[in-house]
This record gives structure tokens, C-alpha cells and sequence, in this order.
């Protein structure tokens, strides 16, 4: 309405669920969860600001990512309360990250204000995403308490729930339209047994993995510029700090699928400005088995 309050009738007394804001001219509010439980009102304030609009982008062109001047100041513990050095920090659906030091501590700057996640993401723990209230005017504190990653196993159920994850985000769309992009469906990634994640990538055709100084490096055989690949992680770009650093925070279990585009032919949100860039686009099973939207 016009003084921004919502109403969302008809739900289940019991449900969790995912609720977004978005404004007209783009602006939007993180994915945050909702959760109720034999309640009948369940109450969730949001704050969305206006979407930047950076000077010279051309019409059509894929929007980047949203920036702002709020920052996040935080600690990431683990289930004991110890530490956790190292991990990695994001905003979610946005290319800005950083790592932990070795107390835990981290900062983000430069984040766009309103309802937004943060995800973060370590070998041996299982990711977590936080949603967090931002502005330019006080920096926003919190902790992350992250548990340790238990592999689970695919029922029945869990396949349906990828599938239709899958389809939400556009994988299974573009997987059977897509005649340019080369898939790694869920079924593939459990035959190869692979130990770490580029090692999914090491049979992709137009694609070399090398391994220097024990980082593996993706690039591609199909670009005069073969360095040009760009990671994109559950929808937003991977801003890597080193060659092959997605080993240290994404496991091969974690993935639920996989897309891989060469050159100009790839979709419009996957795309590098005035660049041919290769894309791998990863979908991780945290996000696609998510309930709601």
C-alpha cells in the first residue's frame, strides 16, 4: 500500500518460505527467509533502497551489481564459539566478498543499503546465509555461528526438491533450449567422485584446468584471450581473490549443477561487458533446495 505495509493471506499455519521486495526501478530487498509455525500472523519488516544506475550503461545491458556506501562489520564463529579464520564472506546475489582473519573478523564495505544476506562459506562447515539490515548511516554488526557440513543423502524428495529448485533459477530452461551452453546435472556430478570442485571441470570441452603452486587454474581453449572465464556462484559473480580459489570454499558435494558458455553466445545475465568472456555458472544445493522462492 501506500505507506508500504503488506499483506500476505491464505498461507499454511505451518510453512518456510522465502519473501523479497522489489522496487520499479530495480532496487530489491535479499531472499529472506520466513518461517512460521502453527502461529496465524507472522510479522517481517523490510527496507529497500533505489537501485544506482551507473552513467553510460547501455539499454539492454546486464545491471551491475547493485553498490552502495554501507558497510558490515562481524565475526565468524564456529558451533563452539572458536574462530573461524579464512572463510569467505559475501553478499548475496553480489560479486563484493572478503576473508576472515584469524580471530574471525571481517569488513565489508561499499554494500548497497536495505534488507540484504550476507553467505558465507568454508571447507568443512556447511553455508550459512544471514540476512542483515544496511545503511549508510551506522555500520551494521553481527556474528556467524557456522555448523559443520553433513553430506546428505538424495531421496526421493530431496531429487524433487532440486528439480524444481533448478527450474526456478532457469537451469532446466536453458538446459533444454541452450544448444551453446554445455550442463553438469546433479546425476553427472555424483558419477565422477571428484575430490575437489574444478576437477568437475577437467572434461568440459573448450575448457583447461591447470594446477600451478597447487591452485588449479580454469581457462579457455576457444578465446584469443583464454584468461576471460568468469565464475558466477548462485546467481551473483565470483570476485576471485586468486587462481582456483573456489576449491577453498566450494565442495564437489555441495554442487547441484553446473552451465559452461563460450564466447557471445551465453545468456544476457551471465555476460561481461565488452568482453567474449567464457562463464561456468555453479548452482550449489543450498540454493536450489531452498523452500519458496
Amino acid at each position: 500500500s501506500a505507506d508500504g505495509t503488506y499483506r500476505l493471506c491464505g498461507l499454511p499455519e505451518q510453512f518456510e518460505g522465502k519473501l523479497q521486495a522489489q522496487r520499479k526501478d530495480g532496487g530489491a530487498t535479499a531472499e529472506v527467509t520466513v518461517t512460521q509455525e502453527g502461529g496465524l500472523l507472522a510479522l517481517r519488516s523490510m527496507s529497500v533502497a533505489p537501485l544506482p544506475v551507473a552513467a553510460g550503461t547501455a539499454p539492454g545491458a546486464p545491471a551491475p551489481s547493485a553498490r552502495g556506501s554501507a558497510r558490515v562489520v562481524g565475526r565468524v564463529l564456529n558451533a563452539n564459539g572458536g574462530p573461524v579464520a579464512n572463510a569467505r564472506v559475501a553478499l548475496l546475489g553480489g560479486s563484493t566478498s572478503t576473508v576472515t582473519r584469524t580471530n574471525g573478523d571481517f569488513v565489508l564495505d561499499s554494500l548497497p543499503s536495505g534488507t540484504q544476506a550476507l553467505v558465507v562459506r568454508q571447507l568443512g562447515y556447511r553455508p550459512t546465509e544471514l540476512p542483515v539490515e544496511l545503511s549508510a548511516r551506522t555500520p551494521a554488526r553481527v556474528t556467524v555461528r557456522l555448523g559443520v557440513f553433513v553430506p546428505e543423502l538424495t531421496p526421493v524428495e530431496v531429487v524433487s526438491r532440486r528439480d524444481e529448485g533448478l527450474q526456478k533459477v532457469g537451469f532446466l530452461d536453458r538446459k533444454r533450449t541452450g544448444a551453446t551452453g554445455h550442463f553438469i546435472t546433479s546425476d553427472d556430478i555424483d558419477r565422477r567422485n571428484a575430490t575437489r570442485f574444478t576437477d568437475l571441470l577437467r572434461t568440459v570441452p573448450g575448457l583447461r584446468v591447470t594446477t600451478i603452486n597447487g591452485e588449479a587454474e580454469v581457462t579457455t581453449t576457444r578465446s584469443s584471450n583464454g584468461s576471460c572465464v568468469t565464475m558466477w556462484l548462485d546467481g551473483g559473480q565470483w570476485a576471485a581473490s586468486s587462481a582456483g580459489d573456489l576449491d577453498s570454499f566450494v565442495q564437489p558435494g555441495e554442487v547441484a549443477a553446473i552451465e559452461i558458455y563460450q564466447g557471445t553466445n551465453l545468456p544476457p545475465q551471465f555476460a561481461t561487458p565488452g568482453q567474449a568472456c567464457a562463464a561456468i555458472v555453479v548452482w550449489t544445493k543450498t540454493r536450489v533446495l531452498r523452500r519458496g522462492k
